[in-house]
């Protein structure tokens, strides 16, 4: 039952990964550190990516000390 959810969710999402419009037009490498530091699109999965990780650090840490 879950694998059919988890497969139609990332289907449902998969359009996410689509390039925003003006992708590699800024200034003469739209592929930069600085471009993906900067557009909201990147920096909002960026913020994601980081805020996933501290959570499963911070519960690993919780897990660990309560042993």
């Amino acid at each position: 039952m879950r694998k059919p959810l988890l497969l139609t969710l990332l289907a449902g999402l998969s359009g996410q990964a689509l390039a925003h419009p003006g992708h590699g037009h800024h200034g003469h490498d739209g592929f930069s550190l600085i471009h993906y530091l900067t557009e909201p699109a990147h920096v909002a999965g960026i913020v994601l990516v980081v805020a996933i990780i501290g959570s499963l650090a911070g519960w690993l840490w919780r897990r660990n000390k309560a042993k």
